[in-house]
């Protein structure tokens, strides 16, 4: 590692900083040259010139003393089996593990107080007051269709509680508008098959449908959700739509099944790779709670898990339930990733940051009253907008939500 070439790295907003990048698994590694795709956001990938096969290594260097501007360093193939990725800030290593998902370089050196956020008052978005029921709404997702109109969708179920029996998924709309200027029961649930996007499939090996979420993805968009089966292989599924009207699962099996009842699966762009965040222990033998992450460049062959959050104080769980409903955006050059405690309390829901959105640490830089959270952003400067958390669950009465602001 003493003989790497320095890059800079320019960390978001922030100036250039010296760094070193290194892919391979140590001496004999063969360079390779480095290579930038320039897209919105800053964000400056590598790409490598060969693919990597099982085992072998490979390096990226550049002639030392140049300077390249780089936002992050990922390598397109380090999610293959066998790579292995090493990453250096000046003499400290960041990661010295075989780390099977890719990974970004990034200055731990930040001293960046992070804002003191605060969350306002609540209005309800959708009622699920339903005839027949008490009904509820718990995890959900929201998504924005071309026309500016506003799709929502989430387990439903009578009440009380019975979450091994939630079998469809709600559908209700929203006129087109700016959340900033939502003011209460915007959304409004479908009658008959019109409220309801997708159902079990026993057929198919499904038990329940759990927390999907909505992602657009070119001209369709992709529903990720969780389908059941066993607690240590559970079933994750893609679903499609043109229209956010009619959905179907393509391909029809899982594209992955995970330990410690995985679920609440949220789907992440970075540049051109896909990252599915999703509540899921560290392992089978310490069971210790935290956020897994895959990676896919296509939406259907995915890498190996990584985790993203490993909870160290939390108490061990079998099903992860301090770490719930993951989220993760951006926001001023910082990856922000929210996550439901519920042994805390129901409502819970901390929140963590980090340079880098597959690196976060147990340290949660605040805590919101909320469930089953989701984060919606106003105005038409994404990224700069308002943004609003969502709040939902058993006994709830459909979905909230509250400004945050402070950012």
């Amino acid at each position: 590692m003493a003989d790497l070439a320095r890059l800079r790295i320019r960390i978001g907003g922030q100036a250039p900083v010296p760094a070193g990048l290194f892919f391979g698994s140590g001496s004999g590694a063969t360079s390779a040259a480095l290579r930038h795709v320039d897209a919105a956001g800053g964000l400056m990938m590598t790409r490598l010139p060969i693919p990597l096969q099982e085992g072998e290594a490979l390096s990226l260097a550049v002639e030392r003393g140049t300077p390249v501007d780089a936002a992050y360093g990922v390598a397109a193939a380090a999610a293959r089996p066998g790579v292995h990725l090493l990453a250096q800030f000046g003499d400290q290593a960041l990661d010295d593990a075989d780390t099977l998902g890719p990974a970004y370089a990034f200055d731990r050196s930040s001293t960046d107080a992070p804002p003191a956020l605060r969350q306002g008052k609540s209005i309800r978005l959708c009622d699920a007051g339903l005839p027949g029921g008490p009904f509820y709404i718990n995890d959900h997702t929201l998504a924005r269709a071309p026309d500016g109109r506003w799709h929502l969708f989430g387990i439903f179920h009578h009440e009380l509680a019975d979450p091994l029996n939630e079998v469809d998924f709600v559908h209700a709309r929203a006129p087109a508008g700016d959340p900033a200027g939502w003011s209460g029961n915007d959304f409004v649930i479908g009658q008959g098959t019109a409220g309801v996007a997708l159902s079990v499939d026993r057929s198919l090996g499904e038990t329940h449908l759990w927390a999907p979420h909505v992602a657009k993805n070119g001209n369709e968009y992709v529903m990720a959700f969780h389908s059941g089966g066993p607690d240590d292989d559970s079933q994750i599924k893609i679903a499609h739509s043109a229209d956010l009207e009619t959905w179907q699962r393509r391909p029809l099996k899982p594209i992955f099944t995970d330990i410690c009842t995985a679920r609440d699966p949220m789907l992440f762009k970075a540049g051109d790779l896909w990252v599915l965040y999703y509540t899921r222990c560290d392992g089978i033998k310490t069971r210790l709670n935290g956020v897994a992450y895959r990676t896919s460049t296509d939406l259907e062959n995915w890498s190996e898990p990584a985790m993203a959050l490993t909870l160290t104080k939390a108490p061990p769980l079998p099903n992860s339930g301090y770490t719930e409903s993951p989220f993760v955006f951006e926001r001023g050059g910082w990856y922000y990733l929210s996550a439901t405690s519920y042994p805390v309390e129901y409502d819970a829901t901390f929140l963590y940051r980090s340079r880098s959105p597959f690196s976060f640490g147990d340290a949660a830089v605040a805590k919101f009253k909320s469930h089953a959270a989701e984060w919606v952003e106003g105005g038409d400067d994404p990224g700069h907008g308002p943004l609003f958390i969502t709040h939902a669950g058993w006994g709830q009465g459909g979905v909230w939500l509250s400004p945050v602001t402070g950012w």
